[in-house]
């Protein structure tokens, strides 16, 4: 129920999402120990991985420019990572045993995602009935075309792994179809970084060389390097191509605020070379009076987070922080890169998803959006397990042993 569940919260109020992990946690993990009578055991690396984002963001505070702001956040991230290991600790767990959810289930899951994601392009298209309906707006009430783009961003989040399990109950046909639902949400939509991270995530879906460890090293070194020059990068990129990005459909003008995000991404990046080796603490940008920026495409001087996760790891932990997210994202892909080949593409498409929204739209540490993060990582999980099974219906010990393997990051 669980899974059933999720794309309805996703769509009716994508802000439970920071809540939703540690809830299906709590009742996943008491699940498993009656099934077992075991309690699960949470993996020892995502443990330390999660204890260390927490207590770099609780120290950060004691330089932070608002000690208040970074604390306050500090806790959040406690309160939503605590109780989100036990749902990653009972996936692990409940895969380990003779343990599977029954097919209408899934079935259940992957329609709702589908239909659901449909339903938000055609809502938008007739003007957000249901969205008034849900938060008692009359007809003549005005909605910002952006109020369902957490909902849009969150249930596109969960399209691949609802092709994943397609795949795995040998749908292949509908696997390939019902994608097209998305169709509704990329005429009318209005979120371009989740466009701009569905075609990416497709195209590395279909084309990534899998097999190539030439193409996965390349990768792996490109994206560690990239979040290590973030802050020279973006300055260089607003100054030689701002006006040539604003000019571009979708992502340019007043579509993809194009333009504009550089110039985010330049002012927040010179401030944060100001203190380049641990940054100003966690939640940073917000407790900054007033930004050196440009104000070309943007007159703001204020603002509540880079829309860059590289450049908001460097305002917040400097290098440090930029090291730990690099380490943290080669160590996601070298797991990716051992799983079998069916699973590594949903896993990675994944992966690209969320990391384009991280880049280019929200904070990231906005709770639903880490829980969001939470749960693609612990349905993958899930998938992956899945995945084994039917393939291997005979060999259950393997098929925990590569979710644990999984797990692990």
């Amino acid at each position: 129920m669980v899974l059933l569940l999720t794309p309805v919260v996703a769509y009716v109020s994508p802000r439970f999402l920071a809540f939703w992990p540690g809830i299906a946690g709590l009742v996943l993990f008491t699940l498993a120990r009656l099934m077992t009578g075991r309690w699960p055991r949470i993996p020892h690396e995502l443990l330390l991985w999660c204890g260390g984002i927490v207590s770099l963001a609780a120290v950060s505070a004691l330089w932070a420019i608002d000690q208040e702001v970074s604390t306050e956040r500090a806790v959040k991230l406690a309160v939503i990572l605590g109780p989100s290991l036990l749902l990653i600790a009972a996936l692990s767990h409940l895969n380990t045993i003779k343990f599977e959810v029954p097919s209408q289930l899934l079935f259940g899951f992957c329609g709702l995602v589908f239909v659901l994601v449909a339903a938000l392009g055609v809502e938008i298209k007739f003007d957000y009935v249901v969205y008034r309906l849900l938060n008692g707006l009359g007809a003549l009430d005005p909605v910002s075309s952006s109020r369902l783009n957490r909902s849009v961003i969150a249930l596109t989040g969960l399209i691949f792994i609802a092709i994943g399990l397609l795949y795995g109950m040998k749908q292949k046909l509908l696997a390939a179809v019902l994608p097209l639902c998305c169709l509704p949400l990329v005429l009318w939509g209005d979120s371009q970084s989740m466009l701009v991270g569905l075609v990416l995530a497709m195209l590395v879906y279909y084309l990534f060389p899998y097999r190539s460890n030439i193409v996965w090293r390349g990768s792996m070194v490109l994206l560690f390097v990239m979040i290590l020059i973030a802050p020279y990068l973006a300055s260089y990129l607003f100054v030689n191509f701002a006006d040539t990005v604003n000019s571009f459909p979708i992502i340019g003008g007043n579509q993809g605020y194009g333009g504009e995000r550089l110039e985010i991404w330049d002012a927040v990046s010179r401030f944060a070379l100001q203190n380049a080796f641990y940054g100003f603490g966690i939640e940073a940008t917000r407790s900054v009076e007033a930004f050196d920026t440009a104000q070309i495409y943007r007159q703001s001087v204020t603002e509540l987070h880079p829309h860059n996760f590289a450049v908001q790891l460097w305002i917040e932990f400097g290098v440090i922080g930029a090291l730990l997210g690099g380490a943290f994202l080669t160590r996601v892909l070298i797991v990716v890169k051992a799983l079998p080949f069916a699973a590594a593409r949903i896993a990675l498409a994944s992966t690209v998803f969320l990391l384009v929204i991280a880049a280019f739209s929200y904070g990231l540490w906005q709770s639903w959006f880490v829980g969001l993060i939470v749960l693609v990582y612990g349905f993958n999980l899930y998938m992956i397990a899945f995945l084994k099974q039917r393939q291997q219906p005979s060999v259950q010990k393997e098929s925990g042993d590569q979710t644990q393997k999984a797990a692990a990051i």
